[in-house]
């Protein structure tokens, strides 16, 4: 699959000399998950309910919830085929803005499974495939690709509560200079039947919608990380938004755009892997496609217009040389790699966790958006790996934050 998406850890960034950005949030408390929940649990690509009352984790025996009101932890074991739903890279969970279901979809990306879409509720604990075809398991059988859909990338709508999802399939009758393969935006409607919301089949590369898709708070567009295999050199390469009423489905920033802001000493592109609305524009977290690359980068992308502004500018360093050099200093806003964030619940703050060269020390940094001066150091934490965990940030609607392991408390002042 697609080397862009493989995780780094040796990320980096920087920005001129100037005053720090200013938000109106102030950091009250940060906790791990091991130190708030406790017990033998994994944690396993954790993620915060919109509301802010629980967090859910897939493990070994299947999902865990832990509600902040009464303390208390339920795992529920994976439910007959739902144990194909073990998130990974390129098929993270969702919860639902109302915080009663998660949207799951089986590993197609990673493992060429037959992905449905799958809900698990909250309240009664039961897993449910939303798109069942009654075909499980791998897509190449006795040399040939089963001719079923693959569903993907699972996203709910804030405004509505809709659940919308990628579908491909193969296209038997493609001429040779045509897409292999069909790529279409569906909704559950009311009766949870599959409602085509927009063919993009010949629009985008085949099979390069996977992972960072968010809605507009308003629930009216959708920003679309496009990276197919060839992404380096594809023009098509970069963000697109596609808005639900007019149907328009239009590139606002390419891959070279992107990288536009990164030092011209960093050799490795960089490539999308989360993207969040924030005011009057897009954070995307860019990520180096190579275990030797310098440089991972926070990135403001303006809307409508496109222009591009990095949350932390590494250009002012001529040379990696001097680049390394001042991250063996210890933390700093200016050197500080941003390993995962997420946007503040009034799109006016990037709060993020940014690592230095030594894997064990992790600062939390609060930047101001549109971006600045300096983002504010808020608080040293001790960074640990956790095998197999993505490096996810969510956000409720009353001030916390979930990166990776790290439980953050906020209010407004």
């Amino acid at each position: 699959m697609f080397r862009g998406l493989i995780p780094c850890l040796a990320l980096l960034i920087v920005m001129p000399a100037s005053a720090q950005s200013e938000t109106a949030w102030r950091l009250t408390n940060v906790e791990t998950l091991q130190d708030l929940i406790g017990g033998d649990y994994s944690f396993h690509n954790a993620i915060l309910s919109p509301d802010g009352s629980k967090i859910a984790w897939d493990d070994e025996v299947g999902v865990c919830v832990y509600t902040f009101a009464d303390d208390e932890t339920e795992c529920t074991p994976w439910d007959g085929y739902a144990e194909g739903l073990r998130t990974g890279r390129y098929n993270l969970p969702a919860w639902s803005p109302d915080g009663r279901q998660i949207a799951y979809a089986e590993n197609f990306f990673l493992y060429f499974n037959e992905s449905d879409i799958w809900t698990f509720d909250v309240e009664t604990k039961t897993f449910t495939n939303r798109t069942d075809d009654d075909y499980y398991g791998g897509l190449l059988r006795n040399g040939e690709w089963a001719d079923v859909p693959i569903d993907y990338a699972p996203t709910w709508n804030p405004a509505t509560g809709d659940l919308y999802f990628f579908r491909s399939m193969q296209r038997d009758e493609a001429g040779d200079d045509e897409p292999g393969w069909t790529i279409g935006l569906y909704r559950l409607d009311e009766n949870g039947e599959p409602k085509l919301i927009r063919d993009l089949t010949f629009d985008v590369p085949v099979l390069s919608i996977y992972r960072g898709i968010a809605f507009s708070p308003d629930g009216t567009q959708l920003a679309i990380p496009v990276l197919p295999n060839d992404a380096e050199t594809n023009p098509a390469s970069g963000i697109w938004l596609l808005d639900l009423a007019s149907d328009s489905f239009e590139q606002i920033v390419t891959l070279d755009e992107l990288n536009a802001i990164v030092p011209e000493w960093e050799t490795n592109p960089l490539y999308p892997l989360t993207v969040e609305w924030a005011q009057d524009g897009l954070v995307v977290l860019m990520e180096s496609g190579a275990y030797s690359g310098l440089v991972s980068q926070a990135v403001f992308v303006k809307v409508p217009t496109g222009a591009v502004k990095p949350v932390i500018d590494y250009r002012p360093f001529a040379s990696p040389a001097d680049f390394i050099n001042a991250r063996t200093e210890g933390p700093s806003p200016e050197t500080d790699s941003p390993f995962t964030g997420v946007v503040s619940p009034d799109g006016e703050a990037y709060w993020y966790l940014g690592l230095t060269f030594n894997p064990s020390e992790g600062t939390i940094y609060q930047a101001g958006l549109p971006p600045e001066g300096l983002p504010e150091a808020l608080e040293s934490v001790d960074f640990e790996v956790l095998p197999a965990h993505e490096p996810l940030a969510t956000v409720s609607r009353d001030g916390k934050a979930l990166l990776y392991n790290f439980l953050l408390t906020f209010e407004q002042q």
